[in-house]
This record gives structure tokens, C-alpha cells and sequence, in this order.
């Protein structure tokens, strides 16, 4: 069998759906269906991960949710239920490192606890495992082939997950249960098929929810909020653009994470003028690397635009109302989007990228390579730029799989005359093999943290002076 994201892989015999109770589930802690750990046995592993593991390793607990499980049970009966969730148990199994166990505690929700886990640190152990729970994403979310006794049929299935970190001060295991479930929740809300961490305001009271709320409107009211500035560089490592990312510092208290301030802003209605900031921000910094010595004026800027920004009507009178007060130019000017941008009505998104297009303004579809439709949208939208998820380069020195995707990616920009930057650099061994691919763009820690305008620049001028 296949783990492989991009193809479809019959389901073995050994799950076939005449045995749908796990010959090998004998004991109360052992699921029927998919013979993995049940909740119990999940509650067991949790006190053991708070109580022994390394204190300066991180360790997580993930739930992972099948999305519009239920339709499959509903349109290919309770059999075929069973199939996907036996399949998705094996390709937990076959992800997951060791020592690291599954388990199934609901209908279709499966937990993973992920202990003591070896990364770089100089990576934030919250963004690491969010980027784990995308790899266990797309390997859940390859194509099931059933084998029937009349027919054959495909099926994909969607997956949310929710993140928790397991820490000291989380060792009530009910508490990080809570906290990984309410991660998911929020997963659940913003439409499914994405993973959230835990943060703090998922869990306010409503008199805190209220504060923060408060705290938020007169942060963007009185534009308290600023762009920082990651670099993006060439094969030689000098600086050729940057992304530009919100940060929101309140004095006194320091900065808030970006995830719990955004989602916020998008849960009361408060993402457009986010939006408004970080367009005129970005259009006033390219304008003054405009008259700025070299590279500055040749840097390209990109930033993120929401789902709910995109098919916001004013979007277009926003960007253009900026940059010819700003006279930033508008080829300069990167808007990043992700797949789910664009899912759920991709005509509208067309139209409105259509016109940002002509414009003048460069569009970027984020994240590529996770989703099934990434290649329609090449030839639907006015793509200027592929952006290969960071989830592919984590492995690419070290899984065939991911290599092989990654000079696909490569190789499939190269033809269309599209640019092709790749995100998520840690060390140099992921680098020297984008280099032998023929990669061009680079962004990661490897190269730079996130900056200030002060210090961004700096580092700029600091390079360019080499």
C-alpha cells in the first residue's frame, strides 16, 4: 500500500471491510475497529508524557478530526466507515516516529501524542508542530481506493487538527485534552481542513474575550499594530524581497501571537481593517525603498491575504487607492493566497484577482503542493508565483517523496514561466538540495527572522555591503 500524498492506493486486505473488528483489539484499551489505543488508553499516555518527558524536548498532543465523516457513512454505508478509518490508522502508523502513539478516542477523531521531539531550535516548538499536523494532513488526506465486488471507487477525505502543546505548567492531562480539543474546534470553524494551535484566547472567559476584543479595536484604531519584514533571498543568499508579517506588541504585557490576535480579528468582524493596515504599511515601505540605495528599490514585497479579504469588494479600491498615494510600484507588490481562498467560489476569486492582475499587482498561490487542485488553479487564476509549502522542504534531504515533489514543483514552474520561491529553511543540507534542483528563491530562519522596518533594512544595507 501507498503512503504516498499524490496517488491512490488500494486498501489492503487486511482491512478489508468483512472484518471490520480488529482481530487484534482484545483488551479494553484497544480500539475494535482500527485496533489502535482507545480514550482510555490515550488518558494513560498523557499522564505518562506530563510526568517523565524531557523537560527541554517539546512534546504535543494532536487530535485529528476526519471532515463530513458522516456522508461517507451515510452515501457508502458504515463498511466503508470502516475501511477509511482503518487506512487512516495505518497511515498514522506509518508517519509517526517512534515512541510517538495513536489512538482513536471518537467516532472519526484520532489522537496523537508526539513526546521529546529533536528539532531546530531556533524554530518556535509551536509553528514545528503545526507543521507536523500538515504532514499527518496530507498523508491522511491521499486518495482511498475501495475494492468492491461490482465496482472500484476513490475517495479523498479532508481532516482538521487541533495542536497543544504538552509543557509543565499543562500537567493536568484532562487540561491539554481541553486545549488540543479546543484548537480543533476552532479548525472546525474556519471551515475544516486546517490545523490550529491551542492559544490562550480560545479558552477566555467572557469577560477576558471581551478585554482582549477592547484591546484590539484601539490597538487598530490608534495603529499600534506594525509589519515586520522576513527576507527573501536568491541562490547566493542575498536579499531579493521579503514577506511582511503583522506583529502586535501591548506594553507591558509584550507581543501577542499573531494566531490569537488574527483569528480574533476574523471571529468579531475585525479582519478588513487588519487588512487596511497591513496594505498601507506594506505600500508605504516600498515606496520608500523606492529612493533608497541598491537592492532596496528592485525588492520585491509580499503579504497575506485572508479568504474573507479576498472576496471583500473593496479589496481592489484598497490596494489601488495605496499605491498611487504611496507611488509604490504595483509589480513590487506580492499578494499571497492560499488554496481555501479560493475554494469555495473560485469564480469570484478569479474576477477579483483578474483585476489586481491588471493592475500590475503580483499574485502568489501560498501553501502549494498540500491541496488537490493546486494544478487547476495554475490555469484558472493569474498566478505569477508558487510558493512550495515548507512541509516538503522539513524532509527533503532525507525522504524520496518529498525530493521527488519538490523538483516537480520546480520543474512544473519552470515550464509554466512562473517564479518559484520555497519557504521553511532550517538548515543548510535542505538548502545545498534546492540549489542542485535549480531553486532560485529561499525564505526561512536559516536566512532571517522576521524583523522591525529598523532592523530589516539594516540587515539589507549589512548584506549588500558584503
Amino acid at each position: 500500500m501507498s503512503y504516498l500524498p499524490s496517488r491512490s492506493c488500494a486498501i489492503p486486505a487486511s482491512h478489508a471491510s468483512t472484518n471490520p473488528r480488529h482481530p487484534k483489539a482484545v483488551h479494553s484499551k484497544a480500539d475494535p475497529v482500527t485496533a489502535l489505543g482507545n480514550r482510555a488508553a490515550l488518558l494513560k499516555s498523557l499522564a505518562d508524557a506530563t510526568a517523565a518527558h524531557d523537560r527541554t524536548l517539546p512534546s504535543a498532543l494532536l487530535i485529528l478530526d476526519l471532515d463530513n465523516f458522516r456522508l461517507v457513512n451515510h452515501s457508502m454505508g458504515e463498511d466503508a466507515g470502516d475501511e477509511i478509518l482503518q487506512v487512516v490508522a495505518s497511515r498514522l502508523a506509518q508517519a509517526l516516529p517512534t515512541g510517538s502513539p495513536a489512538f482513536r478516542i471518537g467516532g472519526n477523531e484520532f489522537a496523537i501524542v508526539l513526546v521529546d521531539i529533536h528539532f531546530d531550535r531556533t524554530e518556535d516548538p509551536g509553528h514545528f508542530f503545526l507543521r507536523y499536523a500538515r504532514s499527518l494532513q496530507a498523508s491522511v488526506q491521499a486518495p482511498y481506493q475501495f475494492q468492491h465486488t461490482e465496482t472500484q471507487t476513490i475517495h479523498r477525505t479532508g481532516a482538521s487538527v487541533g495542536v497543544a502543546l504538552i509543557a509543565e505548567q499543562q500537567a493536568e492531562k484532562t487540561t491539554v485534552l481541553d486545549r488540543a480539543g479546543l484548537a480543533l474546534k476552532e479548525a472546525k470553524r474556519l471551515g475544516g481542513g486546517c490545523s490550529r494551535l491551542y492559544r490562550p484566547h480560545l479558552a477566555l472567559d467572557f469577560g477576558q474575550q471581551r478585554e482582549l476584543e477592547t484591546r484590539l479595536r484601539g490597538a487598530i484604531q490608534s495603529r499600534e499594530l506594525e509589519l515586520h519584514y522576513q527576507a527573501q533571498v536568491d541562490e547566493q543568499g542575498r536579499p531579493v524581497g521579503a514577506e511582511a508579517l503583522l506583529r502586535w506588541e501591548i506594553p507591558g504585557i509584550g507581543f501577542i501571537a499573531p494566531g490569537t490576535f488574527i483569528l480574533l480579528a476574523e471571529k468579531i468582524g475585525l479582519i478588513h481593517q487588519l487588512g487596511e493596515i497591513v496594505i498601507s504599511q506594506a505600500c508605504h515601505q516600498l515606496a520608500k525603498w523606492s529612493v533608497m540605495p541598491s537592492p532596496f528599490p528592485d525588492l520585491t514585497l509580499a503579504i497575506n491575504i485572508s479568504p474573507l479579504q479576498l472576496h471583500d469588494a473593496g479589496l481592489y479600491e484598497q490596494i489601488y487607492a495605496e499605491l498611487a498615494q504611496t507611488g509604490a510600484k504595483p509589480d513590487k507588490l506580492k499578494l499571497e493566497i492560499t488554496e481555501s481562498a479560493v475554494l469555495h467560489n473560485l469564480s469570484a476569486a478569479r474576477m477579483a484577482l483578474e483585476r489586481l492582475d491588471k493592475l500590475g499587482v503580483r499574485i502568489s498561490l501560498d501553501d502549494f503542493g498540500t491541496g488537490y487542485t493546486s494544478f487547476s488553479y495554475l490555469k484558472e487564476l493569474p498566478i505569477s508565483e508558487i510558493k512550495i509549502d515548507r512541509s516538503f522542504i522539513e524532509n527533503v534531504d532525507s525522504q524520496k517523496y518529498d525530493d521527488v515533489i519538490t523538483q516537480t514543483i520546480l520543474g512544473l514552474g519552470r515550464m509554466l514561466g512562473l517564479s518559484v520561491i520555497a519557504e521553511g529553511f532550517e538548515n543548510q543540507s535542505q538548502v545545498e538540495c534546492l540549489q542542485k534542483m535549480g531553486c532560485e528563491r529561499y525564505q526561512g530562519y536559516l536566512f532571517a527572522y522576521p524583523k522591525s522596518p529598523i532592523k530589516s533594512n539594516r540587515y539589507i544595507s549589512d548584506y549588500s555591503a558584503i
